[in-house]
């Protein structure tokens, strides 16, 4: 697994708008990236909680 400096390590989220759930998606549909892109977002913000 990568490891990844909290200090200089930012996530970006981009457009994850209600209207991706409705979206036939492959290979992972809305809903996963949805609550995968929750999973990262928790994760970096217990790494390092300074956000804007």
């Amino acid at each position: 697994m990568t490891q990844l400096a909290a200090d200089t390590t930012a996530l970006v989220a981009i457009d994850l708008q209600e209207g991706i759930l409705r979206i036939p998606l492959a290979p992972h549909t809305g809903a996963d990236i949805v609550a995968r892109t929750d999973r990262l977002a928790s994760a970096s913000e217990s790494a390092s909680p300074s956000s804007l």
